[in-house]
């Protein structure tokens, strides 16, 4: 929307005619459009950050800083995202589930598979034995192997 200078003069309660050249000087001719017409939003969004919010005010600045920071931090994460370097939450709740199901049944596996693979040996033998079948089934869940080829490996 554009507004002669009069009518900025009337909005805003100005009276002095070389108050609408001083804001032009103060950084203004953003929103001048041409001779004696303003854009009215532009003006208006100079007119808040410069005199009646200026940003001497340490409360403005810091709202602003904080603003500009979380834009940024906006702006990171939606750039990682187009990489597909993140995952949006829902996926990654469903890779973390998927995860889990697989240390669950990878362990439910040594009750069944252990006892034959134990038979015979001495307790410091098993806990060994034990620890290198743990190991094995938290390397192949690294690995992204199924429960199956888990199982085939526990049991070779």
């Amino acid at each position: 929307m554009e507004a002669t200078t009069k009518q900025l003069m009337e909005i805003f309660g100005v009276t002095s005619k070389s108050t609408p050249s001083e804001w032009r000087k103060n950084g203004a001719s953003v929103a001048y459009v041409k001779k004696n017409t303003w854009d009215l939003g532009e003006f208006i969004q100079w007119w808040a950050e410069n005199i009646y919010y200026p940003k001497g005010n340490d409360e403005i600045a810091g709202a602003r800083e904080r603003w500009e920071k979380a834009r940024a931090e906006k702006l990171e994460i939606e750039v990682e995202k187009m990489r597909g370097d993140l995952l949006p939450r829902d996926e990654m709740e469903a890779a973390l589930v998927e995860l889990i199901t697989l240390a669950k049944r990878g362990f439910m596996i040594l009750p069944k598979s252990a006892p034959a693979i134990l038979y015979g040996q001495t307790e410091t033998e098993m806990m060994a034995t034990l620890e290198k079948i743990v190991l094995q089934v938290l390397d192949n869940m690294a690995r992204g192997a199924t429960v199956g080829a888990i199982e085939k490996k526990i049991k070779a």
